[in-house]
């Protein structure tokens, strides 16, 4: 072999080592990226919930909740009744990898009821829902837009805050179970601070979930 062909063997040698390489870190790069990545799906809900537990905790003036049930999960008969309800049929688009759980039915209504007396306006047993602003976990806003980009940012982010009443049935739809969602009072009593308060939840399926928490306002600091 003459000093061309060699020199020329070593050049091809060198260009295939390093194609070789490339192609090795390119497919350890991909695979990191398929792992650490959403994945594409048919639909945007993988498993629903059917809501038959309420858990209630407090922290003064915040009620922090969450709702747990029996899993519909996809290959069940009732998964593609609940995908068609919620038209969630023709997403076609990454979600996140470990999945999204939503409640098969819808928040109607919450009512808040204290046995003691709010304010000159509230007394003992009136529904103080009117007071509270909520902090909810629901995809609703997303799904039933036919997935609009305007909501977009609950896929990763599904937090809903606004005060009760301003709540849309859009809000109270596909609400993420098993995460805590909060209600805060945003008007604090003027007449008893300690209260026992009941937290009633009423579902579209007829469902009613209850809990009773007390209360103690007294210990808020005011301005």
């Amino acid at each position: 072999m003459n000093k061309k062909e060699k020199t020329t063997g070593i050049i091809t040698f060198l260009i295939v080592l390093l194609s070789a390489s490339s192609c090795n870190n390119d497919d350890s790069e991909n695979h990191m990226l398929i792992d650490s990545a959403d994945v594409y799906a048919k639909n945007f809900i993988t498993k629903y919930v059917v809501p038959n537990e309420v858990e209630v905790g407090i922290d003064n003036s915040i009620c922090y909740f969450r709702f747990n049930g029996k899993e519909i999960s996809q290959g069940m008969k009732a998964y593609d009744t609940l995908s068609k309800t919620y038209n969630d049929t023709a997403y076609n688009s990454t979600r996140p990898i470990e999945g999204i759980s939503a409640l098969s039915t819808n928040l109607d209504s919450l009512t808040i009821y204290s046995d003691s007396d709010f304010n000159e306006a509230y007394k003992a047993g009136e529904n103080l829902n009117k007071l509270v602003t909520v902090e909810i976990k629901s995809f609703g806003p997303y799904v039933l837009s036919n997935y609009s980009s305007e909501y977009h940012y609950l896929i990763h982010n599904n937090t809903v805050k606004k005060k009760y009443l301003d709540l849309t049935k859009e809000d109270r739809t596909l609400m993420a179970p098993g995460q805590t969602s909060i209600i805060y009072f945003t008007t604090l009593p003027t007449l008893s601070q300690v209260h026992n308060m009941t937290f009633t939840f009423y579902f579209a399926n007829g469902t009613v979930l209850s809990a009773t928490q007390q209360m103690d306002f007294s210990k808020i600091k005011r301005p």
